[in-house]
């Protein structure tokens, strides 16, 4: 079994290292109303610990430390308060995962570029569907999944990460955006960069204005309409 007190431990320190300008001596952030036993760098380092163990679920993750560690953890705060602090904590969380990536990718320059479908609803019920319509600009839309030959529902996930599998970006879109749209928010993080993506990223006039503006170089497959078509080395 995990030993999950001296992992939550070890990733409290570096935590506290990385933030401690913005920081109070006992790891929280500054705030008027009464300070929290449970710490903001406790909510940060808690909420990395479960990821890096592949915890998906915030139910599990207390029912494991209420059934296993409760003596280790004695100031551990009831999960909905927990789900409410780590999403005020989100822009910390980010700053610190970026600040990971960036040792873990140092001296990297390739790269991967990939998106997949995220439906939500079957596409029998999208018409009717009424999830996350509030507002249009996070409204799901749709989409056309090429890999299935089939349209969807709901939403469109980009990333980029190394050979080794290092995610160093990634983010949501409708799902009618087309995967070219994304480079208009990475480009600038991949100068002198080789990305690798599948046929969706052919463009002959974006790869050209990566390369003159970014020194960001895109390798795709060709189709086999294409003139003066090279079949692509495994």
């Amino acid at each position: 079994m995990h030993n999950l007190r001296n992992k939550f431990d070890k990733i409290s320190a570096i935590v506290k290292q990385f933030l401690k300008n913005l920081l109070d001596p006992d790891g929280n952030l500054p705030r008027r109303s009464k300070k929290p036993k449970f710490s903001d760098v406790e909510v940060i380092a808690l909420s990395l610990l479960s990821e890096s163990l592949m915890i998906d679920s915030e139910n599990c993750l207390f029912k494991l430390l209420h059934n296993n560690y409760k003596e280790q953890f004695p100031n551990l705060i009831e999960r909905s308060r927990f789900n409410r602090r780590r999403k005020q904590l989100h822009h910390l969380i980010e700053k610190f995962r970026i600040h990971i990536v960036e040792q873990l990718v140092k001296h990297k320059n390739s790269f991967l570029i990939d998106s997949m479908p995220l439906p939500i609803v079957r596409f029998s019920r999208a018409k009717r569907a009424r999830i996350c319509r509030e507002d249009y600009q996070s409204a799901p839309s749709f989409g056309y999944c090429a890999a299935h030959n089939q349209p969807y529902f709901g939403y469109k996930l980009h990333g980029v990460a190394t050979v080794n599998g290092v995610m160093t970006h990634f983010d949501l879109s409708k799902a009618h955006v087309h995967d070219i749209e994304y480079f208009k928010d990475i480009r600038h993080y991949y100068p002198n960069c080789t990305l690798l993506g599948d046929r969706a990223y052919l463009s002959n006039p974006l790869q050209l204005e990566l390369f003159e503006e970014n020194r960001l170089f895109l390798i795709t497959p060709m189709r086999r309409n294409q003139k003066n078509y090279q079949k692509q080395p495994a």
